[in-house]
Formats: structure tokens, sequence, C-alpha cells
């Protein structure tokens, strides 16, 4: 994959799958340099040169925001255990007030 052109990319495309394709390019380019990003756009044109950068940043952001929030739902889940232990453990424990009521009934 040292240069990218049309053919390249379809032959590319029809090789690994569009997905794949992408990934690899996106993998290419990494490093976005000013000569690999010059490569880029001579080579698959500006607009799709500025997707694939879009693109690059979106899926680094929404990973970052997914690992925030994967930690954010096991606390919560630890969270919730330790009430729901809590309020287990007292409604085991009959309260004072009950088994006087419950007496005078």
């Amino acid at each position: 994959m040292s240069s990218l052109t049309t053919e390249g990319m379809i032959e590319l495309v029809t090789n690994v799958g569009f997905p794949a394709a992408l990934s690899l390019i996106l993998l290419k380019y990494i490093l976005f340099t000013t000569e690999g990003m010059i490569e880029l756009v001579t080579n698959v044109g500006f607009p799709a040169a500025l997707s694939l950068i879009l693109l690059k940043y979106i899926l680094f952001t929404l990973s970052r925001r997914l690992e925030e929030l994967d930690r954010s739902v096991k606390q919560l889940s630890l969270s919730l255990e330790e009430m729901e232990a809590k309020q287990l453990k007292q409604s085991e424990q009959p309260s004072p007030a009950n088994t006087d009521k419950l007496r005078a009934e």
C-alpha cells in the first residue's frame, strides 16, 4: 500500500471489503504528517481525505467516551448492588416499632 491509486483502492475494497479497506487506509495515515496529508489528498481527493480525517477523529473521541461510559456503568452497577444488599439486610431485621404494633393488634 505504498501509493493509493483509484485502481488500488477498488482492488483493496474488493479483496477485503469496505470497512477493512477503510481501516487499512486509516492505519496507513495514522500519523498525519504534512507529506502524508498531501499524499492522501492527492490520491483520494480532498473531500475523501477530509472524511477520513474526521472519521478518525470521531472514532477516537467515541472510543474514549465509550470507555468512560463503561467505567461509569460498572461503578453504578456496584453501587446498586451495595444498596440492594443494605436494603435486604434491613428488611431481614424486624424493627422494634413494627413488632410492638403487631403485638398490640
